[in-house]
């Protein structure tokens, strides 16, 4: 489904309310469309960016176990994942990252007429106890594109605190590729570890190749003063 949003109030909390509308526009057509008819059914939640271990659905047995596992907690089953940056050859060790998670008919439909909404259960994500996680189930990519692309995302997203010169320049926001630095830092440790050997699943080696092509071509395409300073500084 494709939705396009127009006529936004442009307001400083805009990119918040947009974040928050998308987020949950899901549950009333999913409500509609599965809690009438009377079936099981589990329903993965995720940023595009999170992406599980799709070994952990290949068959009816692993589904039943995870359906069960649901309806035994009573809260979403909360995915464990390796956290990557950039062209995946860097990976973040300290926070885990546990944002994507799956709900089965029972939290969707036996609430139906409460205000259950997707942030509400990222709460109950974020909070979850080692017992609740699925360790080891898949691989969040974070800023996964290339550093233009990691620029306009700035420009965009909620987060428009970071929405500056600094955090936009492309020769900085290459350095920090090259280097293994989370550009924004914003983590405790802001030092990425090599991810050496590679081991993101194999279907996930051309976009590692596409990012590594295209940022190459970046770098070649800067000004010859900003490449000079960025080497020099690692800053723009």
């Amino acid at each position: 489904l494709n939705h396009t949003f127009v006529d936004w109030p442009q307001d400083a909390h805009a990119p918040w309310k947009r974040e928050a509308l998308i987020m949950d526009w899901y549950i009333p057509y999913v409500r509609k469309k599965y809690c009438n008819t009377g079936r099981p059914f589990l329903m993965y939640y995720a940023d595009i960016d999170e992406v599980p271990d799709f070994s952990m659905f290949d068959s009816p047995e692993k589904l039943g176990a995870l359906h069960a596992l649901i309806s035994h907690k009573k809260v979403p089953a909360v995915f464990d994942m390796q956290l990557y940056f950039y062209d995946f050859r860097w990976v973040f060790l300290g926070l885990p990252w546990k944002r994507a998670f799956v709900l089965n008919e029972h939290l969707m439909c036996e609430h139906e007429h409460q205000n259950t909404s997707s942030p509400e259960w990222r709460r109950v994500a974020d909070t979850a106890s080692d017992e609740d996680l699925i360790f080891r189930a898949g691989h969040h990519c974070s800023y996964c594109m290339s550093a233009s692309e990691i620029a306009d995302k700035i420009r965009s997203y909620s987060h428009q605190e970071f929405n500056t010169p600094n955090f936009t320049n492309l020769a900085y926001i290459l350095k920090s590729i090259e280097s293994g630095t989370n550009f924004l830092k914003h983590y405790a440790d802001p030092v990425l570890h090599p991810n050496y050997p590679s081991n993101i699943p194999l279907f996930l080696a051309p976009l590692q190749l596409e990012l590594l092509a295209a940022r190459q071509a970046e770098r070649v395409a800067l000004p010859a003063n900003e490449t000079a300073h960025m080497a020099v500084t690692g800053k723009g």
